[in-house]
């Protein structure tokens, strides 16, 4: 007997609790459950509302505690993650302020351009984000935003 032959034989002699796998109602909070995510049911309009908003953004008028520096690496950064990762966020649940809030007065406490914080090694993965900075593993996922504001409103 192989190896999957043996897997198959413990699978079917200890089948796991049916409460276990059971889908459960939205918002429940029990041992088995995921976070509602709210797809939207229009993600092209959202993306060309973003893409408008993001191209009204000048990127050598800096918004008020921002640097140069700062804020150029800030919105270069976001028009990347347009560029590259918002037609499959917005189709899994991430918003506006999820890929491009800001927290005035926090830097790299906002969205996920704004965690970037320059970064391109990006793998976004249905609700999550991962990406590392100097060798270290980070990760967000959808609802980051709550409490930003759009970079764009900065400007």
């Amino acid at each position: 007997m192989g190896y999957l032959d043996e897997l198959r034989a413990f699978v079917s002699e200890n089948a796991p609790d049916e409460a276990l796998t059971k889908l459960t109602e939205p918002g429940f909070v029990g041992s088995v459950s995921s976070p509602v995510v709210h797809i939207s049911p229009q993600p092209a309009a959202l993306l060309r509302e973003w893409h408008a908003n993001l191209s009204k953004i000048d990127q050598f008028v800096t918004p008020p505690e921002w640097s140069l520096g700062d804020w150029l690496k800030l919105t270069d950064t976001a028009l990347w993650l347009y560029e590259g990762h918002a037609s499959y966020a917005v189709r899994h649940g991430w918003t506006a302020l999820d890929l491009f809030g800001v927290r005035p007065g926090f830097p790299q406490r906002g969205g996920l351009a704004d965690l970037l914080d320059g970064a391109r090694n990006l793998k976004v993965s249905g609700g999550k984000a991962y990406w590392s900075q100097f060798g270290a593993p980070l990760n967000i996922g959808v609802g980051i935003g709550q409490g930003c504001v759009p970079l764009w409103e900065l400007n």
